[in-house]
């Protein structure tokens, strides 16, 4: 829906990494944020028009008797964002409360998150989604 809707057009390959990761973190029950943190106003555009999609297809789901899809936590945005920018794992976690384990978990689903959306998609999308996944797979995410 994302694509269809052309959300991610325009983002570069580091907030394509932040999108994938609104997309699949789902924080443990330790894990504490303050508050959201989105590092770009593409991003935080972004976030707030999958937020919308995403609060519309909870409408759709309790309308059908279903159970509805999680609320989209934010909490590891700014993380993967850092991280695809180039940050080493402390500048990317920043005050995140998560294990090195757990880090290379999430950016190793929005890799292949991310390497999904560049398989069905073409042009400038493709291209990104491809650099974010290069700009994703490197050092303890790669060991």
């Amino acid at each position: 829906e994302a694509i269809r809707r052309g959300i991610l057009d325009g983002l570069d390959a580091a907030e394509l990494a932040g999108v994938a990761a609104l997309l699949l973190h789902v924080p443990r029950r330790s894990e504490t944020s303050a508050r959201d943190e989105i590092p770009t106003a593409g991003l935080l555009g972004a976030v707030e028009a999958l937020r919308a999609v995403a609060e519309e297809l909870r409408e759709r789901e309790r309308a059908a008797g279903l159970r509805p899809l999680r609320e989209l936590d934010a909490g590891f945005v700014a993380a993967a964002w850092r991280w695809a920018n180039g940050l080493d794992l402390d500048e990317s976690l920043g005050g995140l409360e998560l294990t090195g384990g757990d880090f290379v978990r999430d950016v190793k689903q929005a890799v292949d998150l991310l390497g999904q959306i560049g398989g069905v998609t073409g042009g400038a999308l493709r291209s990104c989604a491809e650099a974010a996944v290069d700009a994703l797979r490197r050092g303890i995410v790669e060991a």
